[in-house]
């Protein structure tokens, strides 16, 4: 991670630096549980592409880490809008609608209260 970051430094402007690299540290960051820095990191790949599939992908995977369902939801649906229009793999409808019916208050507080 040490090293990822040195790369952020060296082009403070990512102008040579792939996407893939901000979403490498941005994984590296969520599961060090540092889900601020990875939000703002896959925040840099929003600023050179809005409508970039993994960041959205990866936002919501940091949402879900952190606990924020309704933001996670919303950020695999945007990715599910790109990838539809790109003809790429979309996440099934099952799925979504999991994630919505997860992220809905009475379900968190039951599933942690078994825990």
């Amino acid at each position: 991670m040490e090293l990822l970051k040195k790369l952020v430094e060296l082009d403070p402007n990512h102008s040579t630096l792939t996407p893939q690299t901000l979403i490498e540290l941005a994984n590296a960051l969520k599961h060090l549980k540092q889900y601020v820095e990875a939000k703002q990191t896959v925040q840099k790949v929003f600023d050179l592409n809005p409508n970039s599939i993994i960041a959205h992908r990866t936002m919501g995977q940091i949402h879900m880490d952190a606990e924020e369902y309704d933001e996670a939801v919303f950020q695999f649906k945007k990715a599910n809008e790109y990838a539809q229009v790109l003809g790429l793999a979309t996440y099934p409808p099952i799925l979504l609608l999991f994630l919505q019916l997860y992220s809905l208050p009475l379900h968190r507080h039951s599933l942690r209260a078994q825990q």
